[in-house]
This record gives structure tokens, C-alpha cells and sequence, in this order.
């Protein structure tokens, strides 16, 4: 089941651009980017009021970033789901950009699994899998994300629900976390 698109919905280039920017935050940092080299990540500056931003504002928002990666992990007898997401806090913390890299489902079944999975904070994102995700054992790559504001405590809880696929009765496992800013 797909759900409608969310307002705050990352789109593919938008992803890929928080990955460049990933790739340059791991040699060199964010703090001495000057305007030049902030070119490659143009589509962030697509996001919500980013495009009113000045030059100069706009290179404020990119050096304020701050970034992790996180692995849930749910467990239902003999099957295991991981989840690996990218995410991003920008304007001091008030926002919070969330998006996956890859999954992996060990287990015994077939390969209409589910991986539905949300940020929340005072707003809400959520994605809901195809009735189609591999029980491969292997990690597969899966990009999909968005954006919300923190909660004025500066935090965002992302949280995962493994639908495994059995015949029969398909089990689920949850689990998530609760990211802040610092």
C-alpha cells in the first residue's frame, strides 16, 4: 500500500544532494563552505522557504547542518528487520530532515514484507512500503524521506514497523528512537 504523497516529502535529487553533502562533511568541514562548492547541493535550497533564502543565508543554512546515520532494529521470532536512515538537523535544531538509505529482512517467508516507517515531532512524516520489500538477508538500498519541525525540545522520534511476510498471519516488530539536537 502506497500513501499519499506528504507535504514535506524529500524527492529523489533532493535525497541525493544530503548524500553529497554526507560525502563532503566527511572531508572537510561544513563551516568552511564557501559559495562555490555549495553548488553540488543546489536542490536542498528546492526545500520549503529555502528558496527565499539570500546567497549569504543560504550558505548559513548549509553550514548550520548537522548530521547522523542510525540503525533500528525489530525482531519477531526467527525474523529480523534493519532499517539504516540518514538524517539532518538545520536552522538550530527547529528542523529535521529524515530520509533511508537501505533496509535488510532475515527470515523465513517471501518477499512481500513490509517497511513502514516515521518521523514524528510536531509534525508527522510517514512511508508506507510496497506489500513488496525482500527477505533477502541482504541490504538493499531504499531512499525515501522528508522533513518536519522539532519538537521545542529540539527532538523527533523515528520509529520502524517490520510487516513480516508468512503464509498465514503476517508478525510485526517495531522499534525507534529518539534523536535531539546538540
Amino acid at each position: 500500500m502506497n500513501a499519499a504523497k506528504n507535504i514535506n516529502e524529500l524527492t529523489s535529487q533532493q535525497i541525493e544532494a544530503f548524500e553529497r553533502l554526507a560525502i563532503f562533511e566527511n572531508t572537510r568541514s561544513l563551516q568552511v563552505l564557501t559559495l562555490a562548492e555549495a553548488s553540488p547541493f543546489n536542490e536542498l535550497r528546492t526545500i520549503g522557504g529555502n528558496e527565499a533564502l539570500s546567497d549569504s543565508e543560504w550558505l548559513e543554512w548549509l553550514r548550520s547542518l548537522r548530521s547522523g546515520t542510525h540503525t533500528l532494529t525489530a525482531s519477531y521470532g526467527s525474523s529480523t528487520g534493519n532499517l539504516t536512515f540518514q538524517y539532518w538537523w538545520a536552522s538550530g535544531g527547529g528542523l529535521f530532515y529524515c530520509y533511508t538509505l537501505q533496509y535488510k529482512i532475515c527470515g523465513p517467508g517471501g518477499n512481500k514484507a513490509n517497511v513502514n516507517w516515521s518521523a514524528r515531532a510536531r509534525q508527522n512524516f510517514v512511508v508506507y512500503s510496497p506489500d513488496a520489500m525482500w527477505q533477502s538477508c541482504e541490504w538493499i538500498s531504499w531512499a525515501r524521506g522528508g522533513w518536519i519541525a522539532s519538537n521545542l525540545d529540539l527532538s523527533a522520534l523515528v520509529a520502524v514497523d517490520f510487516i513480516f511476510d508468512r503464509s498465514g498471519d503476517d508478525p510485526s516488530a517495531s522499534a525507534g528512537v529518539t534523536l535531539r539536537y546538540s
